[in-house]
């Protein structure tokens, strides 16, 4: 008897510790069972909805080929327009060198004298003119009279005042 005396600590003991668990496992099923729903609700919304998710991907996707190909039409367009401004200055350049150069030749036809500066200036602009011709690939012609007239008088020394 003293040895069935002896278990009975151990088997109170074991018996309460099975009513504690039997009781924690009760509570967290309690509180685990709605946190496991919600964890599986959310897992449904988030891999049940591939459909919405690809849809969501394509519409991104046609979104940025969208954007892509308006900014290339945008740069395509400001390059072109940017062209042609180039394209105008170069002539309006052009136009002012020669209105320049015929001018300063048509001043020497009326007698005035200038200065080496003045004519080596002339000099320079011939040669910016001759670059603008050949970046636009267009020819000389307009003003050779006016400017072999200007380079006789320099090559003569007769430009001073």
């Amino acid at each position: 008897m003293e040895q069935v005396n002896a278990l009975v600590p151990i088997l109170q003991t074991f018996s309460a510790m099975a009513v504690s668990l039997t009781a924690i496992i009760g509570v967290l099923s309690l509180i685990f069972k709605p946190v496991r729903q919600g964890v599986v609700w959310v897992y449904k919304k988030v891999s049940h909805n591939k459909d919405r998710d690809e849809k969501l991907l394509k519409k991104m996707n046609d979104m940025e080929q969208t954007f892509t190909t308006r900014v290339d039409n945008l740069e395509s367009t400001l390059s072109k327009k940017i062209q042609d401004v180039s394209d105008r200055n170069d002539e309006n350049e052009k136009d002012r060198i020669r209105w320049e150069i015929l001018d300063f030749a048509n001043s020497c036809r009326n007698n005035r004298k200038h200065s080496k500066e003045e004519f080596n200036h002339i000099i320079e602009l011939r040669v910016k003119y001759e670059k603008l011709l050949e970046k636009s690939g267009d020819e000389n012609g307009v003003f050779e009279e006016d400017y072999r007239y200007i380079q006789g008088l320099y090559a003569s020394g007769d430009f001073l005042c």
